[in-house]
This record gives structure tokens, C-alpha cells and sequence, in this order.
């Protein structure tokens, strides 16, 4: 995939990105500090927004379009955060959420305390196809 067009956002000057059909990217500049602002708007309420490595273009992270499930993926970012001694329990519970991100990100939680644990849940995983790549990742997962 090749750029195709840029252009310069400045106060005034806004950019509409449809989402749909662009593929955005915001390099950062070496001369000048760069901040992006932005407001995403989404037509569709079940659209999740999609991140991609801006070398090779694969997904690597999304952002649901669940307030709920939002609220738990920052909720486990927190007690990362904090190192709560209780986010293992909290990660086995959310494991069974059913958007696949909350699943996910509970996965990679007690992958981090227990390994063991983590994989005895991959087959309840892998019912959510979106998730196969990703386990894929773990090589002995597969």
C-alpha cells in the first residue's frame, strides 16, 4: 500500500477521515512537536475503530465500540497500572465478556501471572474467530 494524498491540518483547516474507506496515518515530524486532536464520530454505533503498524500494516489493537466494554478494558489498564494484587481474579471473570478486546486484554492478564491458566482458556477463546490471529502469537497457543 502506497500513500495516495496528504494534506496539512492547522486550526481552521480540518480534516473529514472516513473511516471506511482511508486509511489515516500521522507521521511525527522531526522539525516541529506535533499533537493531534481529533473527534471521532461514528456512523455505524457497532464499528470498532481499527489501529494498524504503520510498517507493515497489520492490526495490531482496536478500540471498542462498546461503552461498556471500554470501561472494562481501561478498568484492567488501571489495576495494571497500579499492580493490584487482584486483577488476576478480575481477568478470569472478564474473560468470559463478550466482546472479543475484553476477552482479549483478560487473556494477556493472566498470561502474565500464569501461563497455565491462560492456556487452559484458549479453547473458550478460539469460538471468537477474530481472536485466532492473535492467539496465533503465542506459539504454543496454536
Amino acid at each position: 500500500m502506497t500513500p495516495t494524498s496528504s494534506a496539512v491540518v492547522s486550526e481552521g483547516n480540518p480534516l473529514m477521515v472516513d473511516g471506511r474507506h482511508t486509511l489515516f496515518d500521522c507521521p511525527p515530524a522531526a522539525a516541529h512537536p506535533q499533537a493531534f486532536i481529533g473527534s471521532i464520530n461514528l456512523p455505524h454505533r457497532s464499528a470498532d475503530i481499527s489501529v494498524f503498524d504503520r510498517q507493515s500494516l497489520r492490526k495490531i489493537a482496536w478500540i471498542p465500540h462498546d461503552d461498556g466494554a471500554a470501561r472494562f478494558l481501561v478498568s484492567l489498564e488501571l489495576l495494571e497500572a497500579t499492580q493490584d494484587p487482584g486483577i488476576g481474579t478480575i481477568a478470569e471473570e472478564l474473560i468470559y465478556h463478550y466482546h472479543p478486546a475484553v476477552a482479549w486484554k483478560a487473556f494477556q492478564t493472566i498470561y502474565q501471572f500464569n501461563r497455565q491458566t491462560a492456556l487452559d482458556y484458549v479453547p473458550l477463546l478460539r469460538q471468537n474467530r477474530c481472536l485466532d490471529s492473535l492467539l496465533d502469537q503465542y506459539g504454543k497457543v496454536a
